[in-house]
C-alpha cells in the first residue's frame, strides 16, 4: 500500500517554522495559509502588512486558496459580513481516495477556523448594519430591502439552474453561493431553518411557474426586523453609538 503524504495541517506552528527555515515549500505554504486565513477570519477589515501582496489580495478578494495536498484545493471565503467559510473543491478528477486521505486535514482546518472567529460575529455585524439602516429609515424599509435582496439572489439562482438543468455540477459552487446569499438575511433576523427552507423552496416553485418568488412583505416582515434588532440591542448596548 502506498504511503500517505505527510499532513502539514496538523503540525504545530513551531514545527512549521523549523521546516520552512530548512526550505520545505509545503511548510511555507501551510504557514502562509494560516497567517492569511487568520487575518480573514479575525481581522477582516485591517490593512495587510506593507509589501504583503498575498495578504493584500486575500483581503481585497475576501478569499484565500490553499492546497491541502497536491490534488485537493480548499478555499476560505468571506461569504457573509464577518464570516469566513471553508470550501473544498471537488471536480471531475477528484477521487474518493484523495478525499478520504484529506478528510483529517479538512477537519483540522474547520476546527481552526471555528476557533478564530466568534460564533455570532457575522450575524452581529450584519445586525449592526441593519440597526444603522433602520435609524436612518424605518423597520418597514429595512424589511423591504432585505426581501428585495433575497428575491434577487433566488431569481439568479433559478436562472442559473434552469440554464443548465442537465449539468448542475458545472456551477455547483456558484449555485451554493447564491442559495446561501438568499438564506443569510433570513438567518440573521432569526427565522428557523425549516422556515427558511420552506421560503426558498416555495420561491423557486413560484419562479418556475412565472410568478414573483414571494408575496408582499415576505419572507421578512417589519415586525421580524423590529424583534431581531430589539433583541440584538439588548445584548450589545456597547455597540449602540451614533452612526456617522
Amino acid at each position: 500500500m502506498p504511503k500517505r503524504p505527510r499532513s502539514y495541517a496538523t503540525l504545530p506552528d513551531a514545527e512549521l517554522d523549523r521546516l520552512a527555515a530548512h526550505g520545505d515549500s509545503r511548510a511555507r505554504a501551510e504557514r502562509t495559509a494560516r497567517q492569511q486565513v487568520h487575518r480573514l477570519a479575525s481581522q477582516a477589515d485591517a490593512p495587510p502588512d506593507p509589501g504583503d501582496w498575498i495578504g493584500a489580495w486575500s483581503l481585497a478578494e475576501g478569499c484565500y486558496a490553499h492546497y491541502l495536498t497536491d490534488d485537493l484545493l480548499v478555499q476560505f471565503r468571506r461569504d457573509a459580513p464577518g464570516r469566513v467559510s471553508l470550501w473544498v473543491r471537488i471536480d471531475a478528477h477528484t477521487t474518493h481516495t484523495q478525499w478520504r486521505d484529506a478528510w483529517g486535514d479538512i477537519e483540522v482546518w474547520r476546527d481552526r477556523l471555528t476557533a478564530w472567529q466568534p460564533p455570532d460575529a457575522g450575524r452581529d455585524r450584519y445586525l449592526l448594519d441593519l440597526h444603522r439602516d433602520q435609524q436612518r429609515t424605518s423597520y418597514g424599509a429595512v424589511a423591504r430591502r432585505l426581501n428585495a435582496e433575497i428575491a434577487r439572489y433566488l431569481t439568479e439562482f433559478w436562472a442559473h439552474w434552469r440554464a443548465e438543468p442537465e449539468a448542475p455540477r458545472v456551477r455547483a459552487g456558484h449555485l451554493w453561493f447564491l442559495g446561501r446569499a438568499a438564506a443569510w438575511p433570513m438567518e440573521a433576523v432569526g427565522l428557523a431553518p425549516d422556515e427558511i427552507a420552506m421560503w426558498l423552496r416555495d420561491g423557486v416553485h413560484n419562479l418556475r411557474d412565472g410568478h414573483p418568488p414571494f408575496p408582499p412583505e415576505a419572507p421578512i416582515t417589519p415586525a421580524r426586523v423590529r424583534d431581531a434588532l430589539r433583541h440584538w440591542r439588548a445584548r450589545h448596548p456597547e455597540w449602540l453609538t451614533p452612526s456617522p
